[in-house]
């Protein structure tokens, strides 16, 4: 049987081969998936990836996302932050089904305004 520690050897040892920067992990809701972000030189707006939990090859859901994602109670589809200034000047607010199709803006916010803010532009 592994050891835990084993597993975090090979995560580590994954990180340091391919320089990016990976974090923000979520797991899907019924732990078969992990989520995870990537920036490289690929990736330098950062792009979302999706590996089994148990191993396996990572696959790219979707580019340019800024946040940690929140997954819906089944898991089907998930929202998180895009930081779209160059296009648009703003950080939007996106829900998409888990497989990244879809992708649906919610809301999006100029400046310093806060996504509960009046100056918010909630999208229907």
């Amino acid at each position: 049987m592994d050891s835990p520690g084993r597993h975090q050897q090979q995560y580590s040892d994954c990180r340091r081969r391919s320089e990016a920067n990976i974090g923000r992990e979520t797991f899907s809701p019924d732990g078969n998936y992990v989520y995870y972000q990537a920036y490289d030189k690929d990736n330098p707006q950062g792009a979302l990836f999706q590996v089994p939990a148990f191993g396996g090859v990572p696959r790219k859901i979707l580019s340019n996302i800024t946040s940690v994602i929140a997954l819906s109670p089944d898991g089907s589809r998930f929202a998180f932050i895009r930081n779209d200034n160059v296009a648009t000047g703003e950080d939007q607010l996106i829900v998409a089904n888990a497989d990244g199709s879809n992708e649906s803006k919610l809301a999006a916010r100029k400046g310093d305004a806060f996504f509960l803010d009046e100056r918010v532009e909630l999208v229907a």
